[in-house]
This record gives C-alpha cells, sequence and structure tokens, in this order.
C-alpha cells in the first residue's frame, strides 16, 4: 500500500481537494494543510484515507462531509453524543483551526 500526501500553505491556498484511498491499486492521496495547527486534522484525513485500501467505506454525507447517522458514529447511543471539549474546531491547545481545516458536526 501506498499512501501520498501532499501538503499545501495555508497562508496561499484556501481549500484543497477531497483526499482519496482506492481499494483498487491499495494506494491513497492525501491533501493536507503544512500547519502545527493542522496536525490532528491532518492525522485524521491520513488514517480514513490508509482505510479505504483496507475496504472500509464512507460514512459520511458527501454534502456535508457530516458522519450519516447511525452508521457514521462509534457510539450512536452515547448521551451526549459528543463528549464536551471533542470537537476539532476548538484546536485544542493552538486555539481554533480556520474553518477550511476542519470542524465536527453539530449533533
Amino acid at each position: 500500500m501506498q499512501v501520498f500526501v501532499l501538503y499545501h500553505d495555508p497562508d496561499r491556498t484556501e481549500s484543497v481537494p477531497h483526499s482519496l484511498g482506492l481499494e483498487k491499486g491499495m494506494l491513497g492521496v492525501v491533501y493536507a494543510f503544512a500547519a502545527r495547527r493542522a496536525t490532528a486534522p491532518n492525522g485524521i484525513v491520513i488514517a480514513h484515507e490508509l482505510m479505504h485500501p483496507l475496504g472500509a467505506t464512507d460514512k459520511y454525507d458527501p454534502a456535508t462531509d457530516e458522519p450519516r447517522f447511525p452508521e457514521g458514529y462509534a457510539d450512536p447511543e452515547r448521551k451526549p453524543l459528543l463528549a464536551a471539549g471533542a470537537r476539532r474546531d476548538h484546536g485544542g491547545p493552538h486555539g481554533p483551526l480556520p474553518q477550511r481545516l476542519g470542524k465536527c458536526p453539530n449533533r
């Protein structure tokens, strides 16, 4: 399996194409932002695309990029559904991420 990660400067690039992983060919292409604050979102995308060559399918709505309910959630019965502070748009200890670097759905 090969995964190619193409990093883009967030100061020069507003958005990147959708990343992809292909089961046939066992390869993935990830478009990522070259910024420390993008490390966690980049890691999520890389892990996500690594699963496609292994046969995983998408569990989100391509129109909204939000997880499909219930199959897109690890624990759809959890109350509250998302843990407090678990939203990616908070950006962790480095402050908020720019909108284009990703956010979790409001559910």
